[in-house]
């Protein structure tokens, strides 16, 4: 079972200041999390990761300093397997 997190808990599991989370929270780039009781709410690590996951995925090819890393690791991760053969 994956443990709740509060809001101050998960902004930490994110690396982000309080602000920072509240702001993505309410522009829809983070989930809006779980009500545990009228004035708290929740998230779990697992949901925030796959969030995160999902708008680095969807920056990654339209983002030209993304792409430039994402060519170079491969072209790496490339010459690493040819040497190994």
């Amino acid at each position: 079972m994956a443990a709740w997190l509060t809001q101050a808990e998960a902004a930490k599991h994110l690396r982000l200041g309080i602000r920072t989370f509240r702001k993505r929270v309410a522009e829809g780039a983070l989930p809006k999390g779980h009500q545990a009781s009228d004035r708290r709410k929740v998230w779990t690590a697992e949901e925030l990761d796959a969030a995160v996951r999902g708008i680095n995925d969807a920056a990654g090819p339209s983002d030209p300093i993304m792409a430039a890393i994402n060519a170079a690791n491969a072209k790496a991760a490339a010459l690493r397997g040819a040497q190994s053969r």
